[in-house]
């Protein structure tokens, strides 16, 4: 085995490992992330009496084209606080009842309290567009950013698998996408290594047709084969200069005298 051979083969098996690595790391860290989640979330709280509009508005862009805005509204109805008037308590406490009042403010006193109001995308806004349930369950991020999910039983790791969905992690699937890629590409080139070593096999080295005896001997072929080159290069240049349609006697002189 000569060094060349030794060398590819030593190269095809250090780029072989480094292919697999990167790209069992690449899988191994999607699995990992996959169970333990990208993002941290938290339940804020299931509401009931919930009600839930969905719209979208089409807008101009500078360039002339246009783009859709996708909103979504999360409003829940509640009961008034009752309020007391306490200075007619105490101006006159007899005829004052707060039992009567509070009778008297209970019919239709509701009011709306807006739960979750803002600019969704289109999958958050397509899940909400025909939502029929009068209870929504609402997550947060470790950031503080509110989401709803459609399943008002939903648990934490399926509310994280959602937010995926409006939110991709970019970062780490240009970090799959990177080892991937990197791997493939080692692979491939210990494929390659792995072939050349195998052409310098025993019986497989190819030989050249013939061998320089001497240096002065290579010295003067390489010297021969520079002269021949340049007057190729000399003969195309002047047949483009003169046309190559006509072959005068002005060609065939040069032609004449070009042989070596």
């Amino acid at each position: 085995m000569n060094s060349v051979e030794q060398m590819n083969k030593n190269l095809s098996r250090s780029s072989a490992k480094a292919g697999i690595f990167f790209i069992g790391l690449a899988v191994l860290v999607f699995l990992l992330k996959s169970f333990t989640g990208y993002t941290n979330v938290t339940k804020v709280g299931t509401y009931d009496n919930c009600s839930v509009i969905t719209y979208s508005e089409e807008y101009r862009s500078s360039r002339g084209g246009s783009y859709r805005v996708y909103y979504m509204e999360i409003s829940q109805k509640v009961d008034k606080e009752l309020e007391t008037d306490f200075s007619k308590i105490y101006e006159d406490p007899e005829n004052y009842n707060i039992f009567e009042e509070s009778e008297k403010n209970s019919d239709g006193d509701v009011e709306e309290k807006v739960l979750f109001k803002r600019t969704v995308p289109y999958l958050m806004y397509r899940k909400f567009d025909s939502y029929d349930l009068d209870k929504v369950t609402l997550y947060k991020t470790s950031w503080g950013r509110i989401f709803p999910v459609d399943k008002p039983s939903c648990g934490r790791a399926e509310a994280e698998r959602i937010y995926r969905l409006y939110d991709p992690p970019v970062l780490w699937y240009a970090f799959y996408a990177g080892n991937i890629i990197l791997g493939l590409i080692l692979l491939s080139a210990a494929r390659k290594s792995k072939k050349t070593a195998e052409n310098y096999d025993a019986g497989k080295v190819y030989e050249p047709e013939f061998k320089f005896d001497c240096t002065e001997d290579a010295l003067v072929g390489l010297a021969h084969a520079r002269i021949q080159r340049e007057k190729a290069e000399a003969l195309r240049q002047r047949r483009r200069r003169y046309g190559r349609g006509s072959y005068s006697s002005f060609n065939r002189y040069f032609d004449d005298n070009d042989r070596f």
